[in-house]
């Protein structure tokens, strides 16, 4: 694959995920615990994409954390119907291929310590 496509699905699941977050945190319908959780790990994993750490396990666990909270609590969900989709979308070529040449330790964390 051409990794110059995988900077840009990065930089768009990092948007997904600080967007989500921002809706869940934002909210004031459902503020419940639940939805501060989702949020609050919406944000460090898309903090974490942004830099291009672990790309691969956190584009799966924010699609995961997106997807299943709108199936789970349907249409009173404050992220749009889209946005599972996006998610999906974008994380698939992370998720097989990596972060790219563009992440932090694109080696992973192995060979640092």
């Amino acid at each position: 694959m051409n990794p110059s496509i995988l900077l840009p699905c990065r930089m768009g699941m990092a948007m997904v995920c600080a967007s989500c977050a921002v809706l869940f945190l934002g909210s004031r319908s459902l503020q419940g615990p639940a939805e501060i959780a989702i949020g609050a790990m919406l944000a460090v994993a898309g903090i974490w994409l942004l830099f291009g750490v672990r790309t691969r396990v956190m584009a799966v666990i924010a699609t995961v954390l997106i997807s299943g909270h709108a199936v789970l609590v349907g249409a009173a969900t404050p992220v749009p119907d889209a946005m599972p989709l996006l998610a999906a979308v974008l994380s698939l070529p992370l998720a097989l291929f990596g972060g790219g040449p563009f992440a932090l330790y694109s080696k992973g964390w192995r060979e640092i310590f």
